[in-house]
């Protein structure tokens, strides 16, 4: 195969051709895709790839004689192909587009070509010279007689004895036009005779067979059998011969397949737009992981610490029952007086948020900065208030330099 015929408008392509050529276009920037991974580096591979594939299209709808924006179609869905290949999309939607372009591509493959033409590796053009059929099945006709040849049994015309038998005939025609001047000497004396001119198995000169003992029979397809010799290119064992069975099947079922490709996208896009929600009991697989990766140390008075990725948790069971925030710094909205942790000594510590939970114990989350001074504060001062709620601290110093995480953060 020629490479410059890959990059030309002019001439045509057969079905087999376009769906190699597009395949190629589809297939290969998925591979580097799913081998190197997604980037903006495949479209300096796949621009190429669409350019070649866009000429076989255009020379394919010459080829079927059908109107340009069929292999615009092709182009725009390889386009979108490539660009969900390059934000790495969901698989399904990038599926779901593929299906769609092999869809169009072998719709453009099925088209019937229009006129038949002998192509060269799926490719022809008008300056492309004429296969020649093979010498030893053409048989030529016989104007006088047969002369035997020795070279693979051809049957060449007799010059020798083709004005004799012109001749003949002319004589004969105005004998039976009743002209006196010919007599039947003059057809005896030209050599004229009826059996050298129509010889029986000669298909161009009689494809009627005459038998002594029956009617006269017709054989409609001897004259033609050498014609058709040389119309069929001879594509035993090739490549081409594959691809035009696979077009023949393609020709035949392209119907089903083609719903086939579009029932799949469909089930492809519901999959991909389908709504994904959230039960409880993925929610609350979710808290699970994070209740056991708390660090959590009771205190007297009925109040806890907790410890949660170096964000320190107040914990006490409160009077209110109802889920739900009682304050929240980003909003400054909610509960005044749980804006503000306040020891004995002064010191005052904002909390990021103040709420209720599930288990109607009231929880209130500070900032990592100041997890290291609360604790300390813990251990050293005598009480804490918070949302209208006091607690002592007699006896918290022990408690904190037995938890080996609260230790940390003690002087």
């Amino acid at each position: 195969m020629q490479y410059r015929t890959l990059v030309t408008s002019d001439g045509c392509d057969n079905g087999p051709r376009l769906v190699a050529i597009g395949l190629v276009g589809l297939l290969l920037p998925g591979l580097g895709a799913l081998l190197f991974g997604a980037g903006h580096w495949l479209w300096a591979l796949g621009l190429p790839l669409i350019l070649v594939s866009w000429l076989s299209a255009k020379r394919r709808c010459r080829d079927s004689s059908r109107p340009g924006f069929w292999a615009m179609a092709l182009v725009a869905l390889m386009m979108l192909w490539l660009l969900m290949l390059t934000l790495a999309a969901p698989v399904a939607a990038s599926l779901g587009l593929l299906a769609l372009a092999g869809a169009m591509l072998g719709l453009l493959a099925a088209f019937p070509s229009h006129p038949r033409k002998h192509y060269r590796d799926g490719y022809w053009h008008m300056d492309m010279p004429v296969p020649e059929p093979p010498v030893g099945n053409r048989i030529e006709p016989s104007l006088g007689g047969r002369a035997e040849s020795g070279s693979g049994g051809r049957i060449e015309p007799s010059l020798s004895m083709g004005g004799q038998a012109m001749q003949a005939q002319a004589i004969h025609e105005r004998a039976m036009e009743g002209i006196t001047e010919v007599l039947p000497e003059q057809l005896a004396h030209s050599g004229y005779r009826a059996q050298d001119q129509l010889p029986e198995d000669n298909p161009f000169v009689a494809p009627w067979q005459a038998d002594a003992n029956g009617p006269e029979t017709w054989d409609e397809g001897a004259g033609w059998q050498a014609r058709e010799a040389e119309d069929e290119p001879d594509t035993t064992g090739s490549l081409t011969e594959l691809m035009q069975q696979i077009l023949v099947v393609l020709q035949r079922w392209w119907r089903p397949m083609l719903a086939l490709l579009a029932l799949l996208a469909v089930v492809a896009l519901v999959a991909l737009l389908w709504p994904k929600g959230q039960d409880s009991e993925e929610n609350a697989g979710e808290t699970q992981p994070e209740n056991h990766s708390r660090e959590q140390v009771k205190l007297p008075d009925g109040l806890n610490l907790a410890l949660e990725e170096e964000a320190l948790l107040l914990i006490w069971k409160g009077e209110r029952t109802q889920e739900g925030p009682l304050w929240s710094q980003a909003t400054a909205k909610g509960d005044a007086t749980c804006r503000v942790l306040e020891f004995n000594n002064g010191s005052q510590y904002r909390p990021l948020e103040v709420r209720v939970l599930a288990s109607t114990d009231t929880e209130a989350r500070f900032s990592p900065l100041d997890s290291r001074d609360i604790i300390r504060d813990m251990a050293l001062r005598g009480s804490v208030s918070l949302c209208g709620y006091q607690f002592s601290l007699r006896g918290s110093q022990a408690v904190l330099e037995q938890q080996a995480h609260f230790a940390e953060y003690l002087p």
